[in-house]
């Protein structure tokens, strides 16, 4: 606690008048004991600094606590664990990755756990809630995915403006899996998230292996000397997905649905 300079003056005089009714011996006991009570109160007092708008603030983080989901707990503390560092200015609110894959029927974008080596490729997000104390700044979001024997397969790095409230965070590229000739392997992967520095987020999530008919038609490609196509990848990168709130909106909807069932 720091000490109010304001309140000097005030302790000054309160601290002259009880040494001289002290120092006189006119003061009965019971009036010594009260102004020393009343001038330790004073003191007590002094050394408080609470400033409204940071109770405010600490109350808003609390509240932006509660509405953490259960991968952004487990990813805050698998985080912290591992050395990393929570500001109190900025609480995770979700994480996760959105899987795309294309097909006849166009594009399907969703947000899973358990990546599959048939998904055209994947990105990552997050959910930031931001106090006013860290916002109106630009901030270093780093997406790190690391497979499982913690080699780093994909880096991405963006400069967001933080603005005070909610903020979803989406990668900009994705990491290509389907027809990726780097020898991508399945196994549980790592998506660690970093803000300026300091890892804030360790998500687990798994990458499955493709189904039998893709490998099937990758041998026969390879028999008939066929490079791998390459063309939904570009789709997914030509095509305007939607956003990630409304993803996110609609795999709610879907939930609630399911559960009113």
């Amino acid at each position: 606690m720091r000490f109010r300079r304001n309140a000097a003056p005030w302790l000054i005089v309160m601290g002259a008048a009880l040494a001289i009714a002290l120092l006189s011996g006119t003061a009965p006991p019971l009036v010594a004991v009260t102004l020393i009570a009343l001038f330790g109160a004073g003191v007590a007092l002094s050394l408080i600094n609470a400033a409204p708008s940071r109770l405010l603030e600490q109350s808003r983080s609390s509240l932006a606590a509660a509405r953490m989901s259960s991968d952004a707990r487990e990813a805050s503390v698998r985080a912290r664990r591992g050395g990393g560092f929570s500001s109190p200015d900025m609480t995770l609110l979700d994480i996760g990755l959105i899987a795309v894959q294309t097909g006849d029927a166009g594009m399907n974008m969703r947000r899973t756990r358990d990546v599959t080596l048939d998904d055209d490729g994947v990105r990552p997000f997050i959910t930031l809630n931001v106090l006013p104390a860290a916002a109106d700044r630009r901030s270093l979001v780093r997406f790190e995915l690391r497979d499982g024997v913690g080699k780093v397969r994909y880096v991405h790095e963006m400069r967001p403006y933080l603005r005070a409230g909610d903020m979803n965070l989406l990668a900009d590229h994705q990491l290509p899996l389907y027809a990726n000739t780097d020898n991508i392997e399945p196994g549980d992967w790592d998506l660690r998230v970093s803000l300026d520095g300091n890892t804030i987020a360790e998500h687990v999530f798994t990458v499955s292996p493709s189904i039998e008919d893709r490998f099937s038609r990758a041998r026969r490609l390879a028999v008939d000397g066929e490079a791998p196509a390459k063309s939904r990848l570009s789709e997914v990168e030509t095509d305007a997905p939607m956003s990630l709130e409304d993803l996110l909106r609609g795999q709610a909807d879907n939930g609630q649905k399911r559960a009113g069932r």
